[in-house]
């Protein structure tokens, strides 16, 4: 389980103007400088999209039903996903665009759902995984 360190960054003045933009730009200064504030990266595992966040949650935790599988997220371009193989070798991957979700399998649209029906990601999951098992010995 990862630790995330937080230290004081010494002492950052400054004098408030009533010059509302002035005001929020200096203390965005302070805070960017003191470092209370974590940016989304891949890297330290940081994302500022919450339905990417609760729906890695919640698709592990379906998966965990099936074996052992490992959830891997990537960050481009078209934004944030997260990517998966299942036992009958299908590469799952959920990009988590501004306004839905688009499930891919082997390549090839599986769905699209709002970012927060993570219901109908599941129901997806399992559906698909529950007619492999019923025809398939690698399960």
């Amino acid at each position: 389980m990862g630790r995330t360190l937080i230290h004081s960054g010494g002492n950052s003045q400054g004098q408030v103007t009533g010059v509302i933009e002035n005001d929020f730009a200096q203390l965005s200064g302070i805070i960017a400088k003191i470092g209370v504030v974590r940016y989304p990266s891949i890297e330290n595992k940081v994302t500022k999209n919450q339905n990417l966040a609760v729906a890695f949650e919640a698709i592990a935790d379906r998966l965990s039903l099936y074996g052992e599988f490992k959830i891997y997220c990537s960050s481009g371009r078209k934004g944030e996903s997260l990517e998966f193989d299942d036992a009958s070798d299908r590469k799952w991957r959920f990009e988590f665009g501004k306004s839905r979700v688009k499930v891919l399998i082997d390549g090839k649209t599986a769905g699209l759902f709002d970012p927060a029906d993570r219901h109908g990601m599941l129901d997806l999951i399992t559906a698909r995984i529950q007619e492999d098992i019923k025809f398939s010995s690698r399960w």
